[in-house]
């Protein structure tokens, strides 16, 4: 049997053996495996706190998605803009304190962004982290100029 990218395409229903396995020749050792997943979590943890609180990343889309619906609005009428706001002042109310809002949002949130990320001990930790996925590709002998290549399993 040769899986065509990691799927099973043979009639045997028996089959147990994990597709994918051709692909499996090496493995890192199992320090650099345990360094690499404590040093993935700390990384995680330092990308979670760079982020803003969900809550104003959802008011930030909201308020770009209205600021784009007044500008579709205004661009649509078919009347002046003197009528328009006759008939729907709220629009041109609307809209910019959507579009100010949205960038004092953007505005904080690179504030935060760097703010996190440009600590001494997180820019260890994330240095630590390429150190570790460097040494995981060098004990695999994997070359400096191998292309990423995604393999999908299924089970």
């Amino acid at each position: 049997m040769k899986p065509f990218l990691g799927i099973d395409i043979t009639t045997n229903r028996k089959n147990e053996r994990l597709n994918g396995n051709e692909f499996l020749i090496l493995k890192p050792s199992e320090i650099l495996s345990q360094t690499l997943a404590k040093t993935t979590e700390q990384k995680d943890v330092i990308i979670q706190k760079s982020k803003m609180p969900l809550l104003l990343r959802i008011i930030k889309s909201i308020c770009l998605f209205l600021a784009f619906i007044c500008v579709s609005a205004l661009l649509r009428a078919r009347v002046s803009l003197a009528e328009a706001y006759h008939n729907a002042p709220w629009v041109f109310w609307l809209l910019p304190i959507c579009v100010i809002l949205f960038v004092l949002l953007t505005i904080c949130e690179k504030v935060k962004s760097h703010q996190v990320l440009d600590t001494d001990e997180n820019q260890h930790a994330l240095a630590t982290h390429d150190r570790v996925m460097k040494d995981i590709l060098a004990e695999l002998a994997v070359p400096d100029n191998a292309k990423n290549v995604d393999v999908l399993l299924l089970h």
